[in-house]
């Protein structure tokens, strides 16, 4: 997805899917669906590539396949306890919401990523999220996006 090559990132990610699902790896199945939460929500997706998505009949531009994505994704980190990765894809649920212009439900997720960012470092003081950011850590990432959204 970073260099702009939607079609075999889409095709990858589904065949890692299948990959875990058959193994019965569930943190592996949580991270393709975490990936593909990404991928629903990306600009370039929902610029570049809209028409094509179009001409194939499975483009969403409601934002609502990144929100099943990351919820799908969600509950399989939660049921292993993997509170990092609960907090990652509810960070990807507060910005498709965000960009969905559902600010409530934006702030709830971000609140909600908070929580179990704290649960994290409680079971692994040492857990860091892997952010592409300017951020230094989730909790500075997760602030900015309450911030940038208005929430209280």
């Amino acid at each position: 997805m970073a260099i702009e090559r939607f079609v075999p990132a889409e095709r990858l990610i589904q065949e890692a899917l299948d990959i875990y699902t058959k193994q019965g790896n569930e943190i592996g199945m949580a991270e393709a669906y975490h990936t593909f939460g990404n991928f629903y929500k990306n600009e370039i997706y929902h610029t570049k590539f809209a028409r094509f998505y179009k001409s194939l009949g499975t483009y969403d531009g409601t934002y609502m396949r990144s929100i099943d994505n990351f919820s799908t994704a969600r509950a399989l980190f939660e049921k292993n306890e993997n509170y990092a990765g609960v907090t990652k894809c509810l960070i990807g649920l507060g910005n498709a919401y965000s960009l969905r212009a559902e600010k409530d439900k934006a702030c709830v997720s971000y609140d909600d990523a908070l929580g179990f960012y704290n649960k994290a470092k409680q079971k692994d003081p040492s857990v860091r999220l892997p952010i592409l950011t300017k951020y230094r850590d989730a909790e500075e990432l997760i602030n900015a996006f309450k911030q940038s959204e208005g929430c209280q």
